[in-house]
């Protein structure tokens, strides 16, 4: 009767459940190291030895020592740390812009209730000059008003492209990082025959987790053990041992606003459009989303009180009866501004102030037409075929004059209301 080896089998299991032994102190070791996944010893027995009584058992091996590790659940896990950290974000900046311009004591509306009530009191005693010198006092304390708030915003965007370039420094380095691992993951497993590095698998994971925190993370695995890191709503950051680099650029209009460039190879171009979640996504929707429309509302509010008022007090009379002034700057001092990637000159000037926006324009030509598009919602609100110098576009309560010069692909960026805020002054 076959009775196997029964030193080979006892030799096997206490070599088998010595690993398991090994693996289990690894673990209670690890148990505080961050990013640490625990292992489990996989065992099966060895091939059998056949005899005429049958099969006849060796004993047991390791097949393989792997990572308690869901990938789904990884994967979600990361998809929720990238949206906390994008709303977190946005939250924390939306307060700021909240409590500046709602503040109840340095908000605008106690300075233009002040301005307002010393209108009242000015037009209820014409003849009063301290009532006039009160108005002119609460006209220029409005005017101061909005002069902070803007400068406010404006340090606000300072700060956006602070955090832009920080979030980005940090892709950069965590990018760096995981292309590395890539390269000792695929070394390791090809000198293991295959078997996964589990710690190094782990310190992968880690700096994907981290990376999640900066922007929005797809993974897909590869056959060799490296894994391919996507950001956004799809651009390439890591390619098994390789990592593109992202980098900060001044946006094409305006070289003060900060963008996100992707560099591939020979080719960079803005990818700020197609950055989501995490932190750096989190601060550009706040800019696009929030920033920029309080900055212009604040303006359209400027120019509308500027333009409004200055047509009432001009049917007044002075002390001496004569006509009214302009109270504060004419529309001809609160110009829209204008930035243009063309040879060719664009003036802005607002024709009404009623049908005014909040939002940014662009006006694009493309050799046949001008095509003017309304950025909050990419609506192609005019189209004007190319005719004879000067151009001239009317819509939402703006005309555009243009010059001669520009060519096919050329563009022009028009903010209405950006600078009525920091324009708007009394005239006294």
């Amino acid at each position: 009767m076959a009775t196997g080896d029964i030193l080979g089998i006892s030799v096997s299991g206490l070599l088998a459940f010595q690993r398991n032994l090994a693996t289990t102190g690894h673990n209670i070791s690890n148990v505080n190291t961050p990013g640490y996944t625990r292992q489990r010893v996989e065992l099966v027995s060895r091939n059998p030895q056949a005899s005429g009584d049958g099969f006849i058992g060796t004993g047991v091996q390791t097949s393989t020592v792997q990572r308690i590790y869901d990938t789904f659940l990884t994967g979600q896990v990361r998809y929720a740390t990238s949206a906390n950290s994008q709303l977190q974000t946005y939250s924390s900046l939306s307060s700021q812009v909240d409590n500046l311009l709602a503040d109840p004591v340095a908000g605008l509306n106690p300075s233009l209730q002040r301005f307002f009530d010393a209108v009242h009191t000015a037009n209820s005693d014409p003849a009063s000059l301290p009532a006039r010198q009160v108005l002119l006092s609460e006209a220029n304390a409005l005017t101061n008003r909005f002069h902070y708030m803007d400068q406010r915003l404006a340090d606000m965007r300072q700060g956006i492209n602070t955090k832009i370039t920080t979030s980005v420094n940090e892709i950069n380095s965590l990018a760096s990082g995981i292309a590395k691992l890539n390269q000792q993951i695929v070394l390791a497993k090809g000198l293991a025959g295959g078997q996964p590095p589990n710690d190094l698998l782990d310190q992968r994971d880690a700096l994907v987790a981290r990376l999640a925190e900066q922007v929005s993370v797809t993974t897909v695995d590869q056959e060799d053990g490296a894994q391919n890191i996507f950001i956004g709503t799809g651009q390439t950051l890591v390619v098994s041992g390789n990592a593109s680099k992202l980098s900060v650029v001044g946006n094409p209009y305006d070289v003060t606003r900060f963008e996100v460039a992707l560099t591939a190879g020979p080719i960079t171009s803005i990818t700020s459009d197609y950055i989501t979640g995490g932190v750096l996504g989190g601060t550009l929707d706040f800019r696009k989303e929030m920033l920029d429309p309080a900055q212009n509302a604040l303006g359209r509010v400027a120019i509308g009180l500027a333009a409004t008022f200055n047509d009432q007090h001009q049917l007044g009379q002075d002390l001496k009866g004569v006509l009214g002034q302009d109270f504060f700057n004419t529309l001809d001092s609160i110009s829209p501004r204008v930035f243009s990637t063309s040879a060719a000159t664009l003036t802005a000037s607002v024709s009404d102030v009623n049908a005014l926006t909040i939002s940014d324009y662009r006006l694009d030509f493309d050799g046949t037409n001008y095509n003017l598009t309304r950025l909050t919602d990419n609506a192609l609100i005019s189209s004007v075929a190319f005719g004879a110098f000067p151009q001239t576009i009317a819509s939402e309560g703006l005309t555009l004059t243009l010059s001669a010069g520009a060519v096919a692909g050329d563009s022009f960026l028009i903010q209405p209301t950006r600078a009525g805020a920091k324009d708007f002054a009394a005239r006294s």
